[in-house]
């Protein structure tokens, strides 16, 4: 997984990738931020934290009324894409 908290015009984004033994790295998804967090400098993707099937997905925003953050967990689903 790598996170990109400037992606798409400053949303943020994380792209999970998997290695194929032929081909090498190639992406499989990308994550978007969900809902609540969308907008210009969310900070979405600006952390992550792996552990076995489990991620945890960061984004800090300096946005008005208050600076705030919060984060998204997403597991990995049975095919190997959360």
């Amino acid at each position: 997984m790598v996170g990109n908290f400037r992606a798409d015009s400053g949303n943020g984004a994380v792209y999970v990738f998997n290695r194929d033994a032929a081909s090498g790295w190639k992406m499989e998804t990308k994550i978007s931020p969900p809902g609540p967090v969308t907008g210009r400098n969310s900070g979405f993707g600006s952390s992550l934290i792996l552990r076995g099937d489990t991620a945890l997905i960061g984004a800090s925003t300096t946005a008005a009324p208050a600076p705030c953050g919060c984060s998204r967990v997403t597991r990995q689903a049975a095919a190997g894409i959360p």
